[in-house]
């Protein structure tokens, strides 16, 4: 079934979205950040675990330091 909500526009300006819903995803301030975590990933820079707890280990190993 597809979904209600109207999609973005083609430009991507968010003209579309009702404004006490998503608007913050379509501000320059958020798509600039959108834009730094995909060239992030695009470099190799996502850290992915495998569980919650590998995830605990991890912060836990930061507090060690």
């Amino acid at each position: 079934m597809p979904h209600d909500t109207p999609n973005p526009t083609p430009a991507g300006d968010g003209a579309d979205i009702d404004p006490d819903d998503q608007s913050w995803f379509w501000t320059p301030e958020w798509q600039a950040a959108e834009a730094e975590a995909d060239a992030e990933i695009a470099r190799g820079e996502l850290v992915q675990w495998d569980s919650a707890e590998d995830i605990r280990l991890f912060f836990d190993s930061l507090r060690e330091e």
